[in-house]
């Protein structure tokens, strides 16, 4: 028996997720309601068992999303209701899959989100031995009409190993390593890239350690800072310490935050939250082994877990933006499709195409998270 059904298109995206499930919370007619929704998913997006139609912004358009009145009504008369469209989306005819037609806001927005997940091993001394970044931009666009976007960046070849949208012109950042794009309708991941080997990374947080594991020799003492370089504070900070097999007990105590062990999974967890400059709270203790042994085998694993706003610790940046935006009527025929294979539909007449230049409200957000970020001590 097929338990569960996921379809997944090119780009990566889940788009359809179902779990069969004999129990489930929601009301018979709930059920019923999201069946419906769910199999006319299915047949648009499958045609004879192979995947047809896969783009979001196709569907949100083909399907309406269930509502508990419309179900309701198909129901009771045996009727669809409006359910799934009778026309079809302008965006499946032209090379613009991504972005539906008609899009319009009283409010146009467009907002940035860098985030870098840095992955890092610092020895005993306090040495970088790897530091390496995972960069990702996720995008959320509320613009009308078809706008067109560049996007360009203070230092593009510190960048490798990038993943683009297909909305992204390859072309303009293979030569030009420039953002050029149309960007599709709501939340979408516009970038990924890679960074290995960063030279001159510059890590904005710093720990200092003292532990003797030993039977004669206890100590137990960590103290996590932000560097001076950072200049802003840091958020979510938490230290994680595994600990040997044969260390029995932990007692220690923490003068910011809250601590933690688990004598099952031997891991200790110092959530310091906030944590402000020019401050140094530390975590003091003794530990408690195994009868029979005198020291331990291996040495803790401590991992530090951040984030930092406002900041990529790879130094880059947007050092420009900028945006045209075309607003145009379409036919809804298919007798008036360019000849020559255009993205869009011919105007009613020259006068009611138009360009239409706006001011959106644009944003960027730089946050830098920790990624696999060990200290060996």
């Amino acid at each position: 028996m097929i338990r569960s059904i996921f379809i997944i298109n090119k780009d990566r995206e889940v788009l359809l997720e179902k779990h069969w499930k004999t129990i489930t919370p929601r009301s018979a007619l709930e059920s019923v309601c999201e069946a419906i929704h769910f199999f006319q998913l299915l047949d648009e997006m499958l045609d004879n068992g192979f995947p047809l139609t896969t783009e979001p912004n196709i569907l949100r358009e083909l399907i309406k999303p269930p509502k508990l009145l419309r179900s309701i009504a198909e129901v009771v008369t045996g009727r669809p209701v409006g359910g799934v469209t009778s026309t079809l989306p302008v965006s499946q005819l032209t090379n613009l899959r991504w972005r539906r037609a008609g899009v319009k806001y009283t409010t146009n927005e467009a907002f940035f989100d860098f985030t870098e997940s840095v992955n890092a091993i610092i020895d005993r001394s306090g040495n970088i031995l790897l530091a390496e970044v995972e960069g990702a931009i996720d995008c959320t666009m509320h613009l009308s009409g078809t706008p067109d976007l560049t996007l360009i960046f203070n230092n593009p070849r510190l960048l490798d190993d990038v993943g683009l949208h297909p909305c992204v012109r390859y072309f303009r950042w293979d030569k030009q390593r420039i953002l050029s794009f149309i960007p599709p309708d709501g939340k979408f991941r516009l970038f990924t890239y890679f960074i290995p080997n960063l030279s001159s990374i510059s890590l904005p947080i710093a720990l200092r350690h003292n532990i003797s594991l030993k039977a004669v020799s206890n100590r137990f003492e960590l103290s996590v800072s932000p560097k001076s370089t950072a200049g802003r504070p840091l958020e979510k900070v938490k230290v994680s310490v595994a600990m040997p097999s044969e260390v029995s007990s932990v007692n220690v105590t923490p003068s910011l935050g809250k601590s933690s062990f688990d004598t099952v999974t031997k891991m200790l967890t110092w959530e310091v939250g906030h944590l402000e400059t020019q401050t140094y709270p530390s975590l003091k203790g003794s530990v408690t082994l195994h009868s029979g042994f005198t020291q331990v085998s291996t040495a803790p694993i401590v991992n530090l877990h951040f984030e930092f706003p406002q900041s990529l610790v790879s130094g880059l940046r947007v050092s420009k933006l900028d945006m045209h935006v075309e607003v145009r009527e379409f036919f809804s025929t298919f007798s008036n499709l360019s000849p020559l294979g255009c993205d869009f539909y011919y105007p009613l007449d020259k006068n009611q195409g138009k360009d239409v230049n706006y001011k959106p409200y644009k944003g960027v957000k730089y946050v830098t998270v920790a990624g696999n970020f060990e200290v060996r001590v």
